[in-house]
C-alpha cells in the first residue's frame, strides 16, 4: 500500500486529502513526470466517481539491495560559487530489513570522487550478533563534494538486505 502525503489543490476540493491509500499510480511518463492519474477509495455522501485536476505529492519509495562489501555509489552535493565557504549539515541514515550478523558501515567524503576518508571515527552503524547499533549520523560544516557510505565486515544473515540514505 503505497501512502499520498497530500493531494490537493484539486478543482473538486472534496478530492483533497492527506495520508490515503493509493489504489493506482499511472502515467507519469511525460519527460518531466508532472502528468498522470492517482486514484484512491473515497467515501463521501455528495461525490462520484470522477476526474480531478491537482497536484499529488507522493512519498518516495525505499527498495532495499542485497547487502554487500564495498562502498555505495556516491552523492554529489552541488556548489553555488567555489570561492566560498561552502559549509553544510550532512546525514546519512542506514537501515536493515534483513540483518547480517555482523557489519560495520562508514560515511565517508571526498572532495575530488577519488579520494575517499572515514568523516568520523564512529560507525555509521554497525551490527554485531545481529543487533544493530547506530544507523544515523550527521556531520555539520562539512564542505566535501561528494559523499557515499562503505560497508565492510559482512558475515552470516540470511538474504541480508540495506537501505542507505545520504542528504544535505
Amino acid at each position: 500500500m503505497v501512502l499520498a502525503s497530500h493531494i490537493m489543490g484539486c478543482s473538486n476540493s472534496v478530492f483533497n486529502v492527506q495520508d490515503v491509500p493509493l489504489t493506482g499510480v499511472s502515467g507519469f511518463d511525460t519527460g518531466d513526470k508532472s502528468t498522470g492519474t492517482v486514484t484512491f477509495a473515497l467515501s463521501h455522501v455528495d461525490i462520484a466517481h470522477a476526474a480531478a485536476s491537482g497536484m499529488a505529492v507522493l512519498p518516495v519509495a525505499e527498495v532495499a539491495e542485497a547487502l554487500f562489501s564495498g562502498a555505495s555509489k556516491q552523492v554529489a552535493v552541488a556548489y553555488n560559487d567555489p570561492r566560498i565557504s561552502q559549509e553544510r549539515t550532512v546525514s546519512a541514515q542506514v537501515s536493515f530489513p534483513s540483518l547480517p550478523t555482523a557489519c560495520i558501515v562508514d560515511l565517508q567524503e571526498s572532495d575530488d570522487d577519488t579520494n575517499y576518508y572515514d568523516v568520523s571515527a564512529t560507525h555509521l552503524a554497525s551490527v554485531s550478533g545481529g543487533t544493530l547499533t547506530g544507523g544515523f549520523q550527521q556531520v555539520t560544516d562539512s564542505v566535501a563534494r561528494f559523499y557515499r557510505l562503505n560497508i565492510s565486515s559482512i558475515t552470516g544473515g540470511t538474504s541480508a538486505t540495506v537501505i542507505g540514505k545520504i542528504s544535505a
